[in-house]
């Protein structure tokens, strides 16, 4: 058995150990890195970049259920290739989707009817 260092009735091993564990629990992750849209030219795609980054920030907003920090609510918004149809996908760190889901198929319905009418 290792002799305790400093009379501290800690051994060196014990020691490192420590060290060791607390570099883990409190070792900071890498800043976020910014991404900037760019926009191009692409035929297939009806929504420009920066429309669609205007629709994830507004639909963030909507799908928010509440003012705490600690409960995220992400969106990304994938338009299909053919340009027809968009695939909307919702995380979160709070558990249950269903009543985000539901408000979000409302709105969508409201939408669609919106747009006919305007056809």
């Amino acid at each position: 058995m290792e002799a305790p260092m400093w009379d501290s009735g800690i051994s060196r091993k014990r020691l490192i150990e420590n060290i060791a564990l607390l570099w883990t629990l409190s070792q900071v992750p890498e800043n976020p890195k910014e991404n900037h849209l760019v926009s191009g030219t692409n035929k297939t795609h009806r929504l420009t970049l920066e429309r669609e980054n205007e629709i994830v920030g507004n639909l963030a907003f909507l799908s928010a259920t509440t003012d705490d920090n600690q409960k995220v609510m992400a969106v990304c918004v994938e338009e299909d290739e053919s340009g027809e149809a968009i695939t909307i996908r919702v995380a979160s760190n709070t558990g249950d989707l269903a009543e985000i889901a539901k408000g979000f198929e409302t709105l969508g319905r409201i939408l669609e009817q919106a747009a006919r009418r305007g056809q």
